[in-house]
């Protein structure tokens, strides 16, 4: 006979991270980050194609990640970084400001900082995991508060010409590693951009 009984715990239903409630939320955008060429699978075909990571901080969805303070929540979307009209980029930003940047070659992407906006939000459960999506990004009604920004606004190029790489050395570690895999940083690093 053993000294204590022992159970296996149940796995929890949201994993152990913070689930960003559904529902529609205020944010302002404070990442722009070009994350190079990667490979995707699409129809069970591999396809080159240069992304960019979006990251939006949620002034009024507070929780506390372990620094003893509340601080906004932080959500991403990943899209092909590209200008098309068809591309879902297009479509979200001019949905988000009103500007069809398949028309706009003076496009700026500082433009969006300026901007808040409303994200909407739901859930997918995955293996015993609840993960929020954002499904659509508009414009705030002018008649709604915003809370201003918590955190720092980084854009990352890389383009030669507008690479910086103290900005890419201020990411999450996670972050960088995927930059390092493109081979528009490989080039960077061959070109001694990277130091």
């Amino acid at each position: 006979m053993y000294p204590m009984k022992v159970t296996i715990p149940k796995p929890q239903s949201d994993g152990d991270f913070f689930v960003v409630p559904e529902g529609v939320h205020l944010a302002r955008l404070i990442h722009f980050i070009d994350l190079g060429t990667r490979i995707k699978s699409y129809n069970g075909e591999d396809k080159r194609v240069r992304q960019v990571h979006l990251g939006f901080e949620l002034g009024e969805v507070l929780h506390d990640f372990g620094k003893g303070t509340p601080e906004p929540a932080y959500m991403k979307m990943i899209e092909t970084y590209s200008s098309s009209e068809k591309a879902n980029l297009t479509k979200i930003i001019k949905g988000w400001i009103g500007v069809d940047i398949s028309k706009d070659t003076n496009f700026d992407v500082q433009t969006l900082f300026e901007k808040p906006t409303q994200l909407f939000v739901s859930h997918q459960k995955k293996e015993n995991a609840t993960y929020a999506n954002i499904t659509s990004v508009s414009p705030v009604h002018p008649s709604l508060p915003v809370p201003e920004r918590h955190n720092t606004i980084r854009v990352l190029s890389l383009s030669p010409q507008e690479y910086d790489h103290a900005v890419y050395n201020n990411l999450p570690d996670g972050l960088k590693k995927k930059i390092a895999e493109s081979p528009e940083f490989q080039s960077l690093v061959q070109g001694g951009l990277t130091k």
